[in-house]
């Protein structure tokens, strides 16, 4: 009695561990970054330190004299300038900011990149490497667009269609235009050549069957045994069969 006592009362005491630890890893919050410096600056309508860890889901504001400098990863950080708002978001191993007023500065360095998301578009850099871009939703939502270092890829959410922005130019988009101005969208990639299928091989002419003459008389000789006269005949020949020999 006392054995099985204590068999169940560890089984008990197992069950709760595992689920509390369970509950404990769905409940911590995924790491965005950290906010190296911050001035009048709020995270999710609290004031934000200095050195405050950023989290999925965080909805960092900064005030009229605000900013805030948040390090996404060793190599990509973004600023807040004044009257901004940017929703932090990890999605897919991807860090998104989600740009809902203000304007930002993204830098890049390496792979690793985060998506900037506007209501029309999303912006990352086009290449690899070292790269720098503005971004700024105003108030009339238009959506301004800088590429200070490195070529920038803006995909419009709506059309699904991608430009290019290269390094040292910028476009500021209605935001009820249709196309980036002074920018010329990437074609579609060609789609994949047809598969090739040998052609199918005719089906073979049917035989042409004999003439009625020509079998009726290929009976009657059959019949009687004459061998030569079937097939001059039978092979079309003009002349007249030899008369058979006598018995």
């Amino acid at each position: 009695m006392g054995t099985r006592f204590w068999l169940a009362t560890v089984r008990v005491v197992v069950t709760i561990c595992f689920f509390s630890l369970a509950v404990q890893a769905q409940e911590t919050p995924i790491v965005i970054g950290q906010a190296v410096v911050s001035t009048e600056t709020t995270q999710n309508g609290i004031a934000l330190p200095s050195g405050g860890t950023i989290f999925d889901g965080d909805l960092i504001e900064t005030g009229a004299s605000g900013r805030a400098v948040v390090k996404l990863s060793p190599t990509n950080q973004v600023t807040l300038n004044v009257n901004t708002a940017v929703r932090f978001a990890r999605v897919v191993e991807r860090t998104w900011l989600r740009l809902q007023k203000g304007t930002i500065v993204v830098e890049y360095t390496g792979k690793d990149f985060a998506v900037v998301e506007t209501p029309k578009f999303h912006i990352v850099p086009a290449t690899e490497g070292t790269s720098r871009a503005y971004v700024g939703l105003m108030a009339d939502n238009s959506t301004y667009i800088e590429s200070a270092e490195g070529n920038v890829t803006i995909d419009d959410i709506k059309s699904g269609q991608s430009y290019v922005l290269p390094a040292g130019q910028s476009a500021l988009v209605a935001a009820d235009a249709s196309i980036v101005p002074g920018l010329q969208a990437k074609a579609a990639p060609p789609a994949p050549p047809a598969k090739e299928t040998a052609p199918t091989p005719p089906p073979p002419a049917p035989r042409k069957p004999p003439s009625h003459k020509t079998a009726l008389i290929v009976g009657i000789a059959a019949a009687a045994g004459i061998g030569g006269g079937v097939a001059a005949l039978s092979g079309g020949g003009g002349g007249q069969p030899a008369s058979p020999s006598a018995p």
